[in-house]
């Protein structure tokens, strides 16, 4: 598998085959030894058993740029939690809008009003995407309940 490889490559680069720390190598041991070939077998593993490790595991990921990489940690991530929605934050901070639309698309599809507002302080949004943006924004705030007229 193309991503498993790519993964493990953006690891090692981490340091985090180095580490001296025993729950993170026998996490990356069992990722290792384990086929686990598909995503949510993969990221269930970490929210049930490492969660600690989280940030820490998907930021080399995210930083080999990587489309499908990406996208599958977007799809993946469980934004209602505050933990992953705060990694998704740091994430949208680092997208540009013209060499990560499938990222940006992703996400303004996906995310909370929070992450949502994040996306929104993004300079140069292309316009069709701006409106998908702006018209989901408005779908998820809040609505000001209205004083009744006396």
């Amino acid at each position: 598998m193309h991503q498993r490889d790519l993964v493990r490559k953006a690891w090692a680069e981490a340091g985090l085959y180095d580490t001296k720390d025993a729950k993170l190598q026998q996490f990356l041991k069992h990722i290792d030894k384990t086929p686990l070939d598909c995503w949510p077998e993969l990221v269930e593993l970490v929210r049930t058993q490492y969660p600690e490790y989280l940030e820490e595991l998907v930021m080399p990921l995210w930083e080999v740029g990587d489309k499908l990489l990406r996208l599958n940690l977007l799809r993946n991530a469980e934004l209602s939690q505050p933990a992953e929605k705060n990694i998704a934050q740091k994430l949208v901070r680092q997208l540009h809008p013209k060499t990560d639309l499938i990222e940006l698309r992703a996400v303004i599809r996906e995310a909370p009003v929070e992450v949502l507002d994040q996306v929104a302080k993004i300079k140069s949004i292309p316009e069709p995407l701006q409106v998908i943006l702006d018209q989901r924004r408005a779908r998820l705030k809040p609505k000001k309940a209205m004083k009744p007229v006396s």
